[in-house]
């Protein structure tokens, strides 16, 4: 599991708020097995999470997605 604290957006946006996210992979497959969210627009962020979990998604595809 790796987690990382961020923020929602860009530092020079007005209203940026902070989150921290944890992802849970399954060691040798790299398979995406959950995350954890807290802060502001964490909304955002499961979705695309639940997007890739249900594609049975790999760090690797992970890291490729459009985001």
């Amino acid at each position: 599991s790796v987690v990382t604290p961020g923020s929602d957006r860009l530092g020079y946006m007005p209203g940026v708020g902070s989150l921290v996210i944890k992802l849970l992979a399954e060691e040798g497959t790299e398979r995406i097995l959950g995350v954890q969210a807290v802060g502001a627009s964490v909304d955002k962020r499961i979705d695309t999470m639940v997007a890739a979990i249900s594609m049975c998604a790999t760090l690797d595809d992970l890291s490729n997605f459009d985001i």
